[in-house]
């Protein structure tokens, strides 16, 4: 067994790997870790391989680099996991793609509680989905927001112009 797991959630990866460790004694494990990350991860026994990540302000497939991506690609993973410290996952759709990206057989998602669930490419796109609409959401509000008073704006200094134009011709109308 081929596994992948990326170190997103940290306070439940070690859990995770004995937990995978116990189910597949003869796996071969790959972790995907930051930077920060590494000098641990690097005397563990039961991680076979180690792909570091420089440590940026989120993990994302882009930070891995085309040539490490194909590489990890050719591996074939038989099963790839995403650790989430929210039980809903929210937040950890970067992972995810990440994962998507490798092509693996299997892709769970574990939560704090070291219980797993599989994790579809429906299931994954509802995820993203939840996690950028409130970004998408908030955005348009404020473009809207700021589209609006500049209607409003507008509306009313047009009134005012109207309004003169017209009270200056109704003056020449009575005295003219």
């Amino acid at each position: 067994m081929n596994i992948l797991i990326v170190r997103s959630a940290s306070r439940i990866f070690y859990k995770t790997l004995r937990q995978l460790k116990t189910e597949f004694p003869e796996s071969v494990v790959t972790v995907i870790a930051t930077e920060d990350a590494a000098f641990d991860l690097a005397r563990d026994k039961d991680i076979d391989e180690l792909v570091i990540v420089p440590s940026k302000s989120r993990m994302k497939l882009r930070h891995l680099g085309l040539k490490r991506i194909f590489q990890l690609r050719r591996k074939r993973f038989d099963l790839a996991v995403s650790l989430y410290n929210y039980d809903s996952g929210v937040g950890y759709s970067n992972i995810d793609f990440m994962i998507w990206a490798f092509s693996p057989k299997k892709h769970r998602g574990y939560n704090v509680y070291g219980q797993y669930m599989e994790c579809t490419k429906g299931r994954l796109l509802a995820r993203l989905i939840r996690e950028k609409a409130s970004f998408v959401f908030i955005s348009l509000n404020v473009v809207f927001t700021v589209l609006l008073f500049f209607a409003v704006t507008l509306g009313i200094l047009l009134e005012g112009i109207t309004r003169k134009f017209y009270s200056a011709f109704a003056k020449r109308e009575l005295h003219g």
